[in-house]
C-alpha cells in the first residue's frame, strides 16, 4: 500500500529518507565539481569569479524547493481527501506557476548578472569571469528550478529512489562533462558552465 497514512516503523522511515539524504549529499558533491575543475585546470581568478556568482544562481534555483515543499503538501492533502481531480489541477497549476516564475527570474538574472557580481565585490577580471559564468548558467535556471521542484513531488509520492537516480545521473554527467570540456577540450570557465 502506497499511502501516507500507513504506520511508519523505523525501518520504513529509514527506507523512505535514505534516498533523500543520499540525494542531498550527491547534490553537494556535484555542485563542487565545477569548482574543482576550474580551480585545478583553469586558474584562481576564474574560480573566484565562479564563486562570486554561484550563490546568486543557487538562490534563484531554490525557488523549486519552495514550490515543492508547499505544493506537495497541498496536493497530498487534496489526494488524502480523495479529491483527485483537484489534486491533479493543483499540481498542474503549481508546475506552470513555477516554470513561469523561473523563466522570469532567469531573464532578470541574466541581465542583472553584472550588477549582482559588482554588488558582491567583483571588479576587473574577477567581474568578467563572474559575468561570463553567470551568463551561461542563468538561462538554465528554469531547468534547475523544475528539477528541484519535481524532486520534492517524487519524494512525496514515495519515489525517492527514482529521484535519486535522476540526480545521480545528472551529477555524473556534470562531472564527466566538466572533465571533458575543461580538461580535454580546454574550454576554461565556459566549459565548466556548459557542463
Amino acid at each position: 500500500m502506497n499511502s501516507l497514512s500507513t504506520h511508519l516503523s523505523v525501518v520504513k522511515l529509514l527506507r523512505l529518507v535514505t534516498p533523500t539524504v543520499l540525494m542531498m549529499v550527491f547534490i553537494s558533491i556535484y555542485y563542487m565539481a565545477d569548482g574543482f575543475f576550474v580551480s585545478n585546470f583553469v586558474g584562481k581568478t576564474p574560480f573566484a569569479g565562479l564563486n562570486i556568482i554561484f550563490p546568486a544562481l543557487m538562490m534563484f534555483s531554490s525557488l523549486g524547493f519552495m514550490f515543492s515543499t508547499g505544493g506537495s503538501a497541498y496536493v497530498s492533502k487534496l489526494l488524502g481527501e480523495k479529491k483527485e481531480d483537484e489534486g491533479r489541477a493543483a499540481f498542474t497549476t503549481i508546475v506552470l506557476a513555477c516554470l513561469g516564475l523561473s523563466v522570469v527570474l532567469a531573464i532578470l538574472g541574466y541581465f542583472l548578472t553584472p550588477a549582482i557580481s559588482s554588488f558582491l565585490g567583483a571588479e576587473g577580471d574577477l567581474l568578467s569571469y563572474s559575468v561570463l559564468y553567470g551568463h551561461i548558467l542563468f538561462p538554465a535556471i528554469p531547468f534547475f528550478v523544475m528539477q528541484n521542484m519535481l524532486q520534492g513531488f517524487l519524494l512525496t509520492s514515495r519515489k525517492g529512489t527514482l529521484g535519486f537516480s535522476f540526480m545521480f545521473i545528472a551529477g555524473m554527467m556534470n562531472i564527466l562533462l566538466d572533465a571533458l570540456f575543461v580538461v580535454f577540450f580546454q574550454w576554461g570557465l565556459p566549459g565548466a558552465a556548459y557542463a
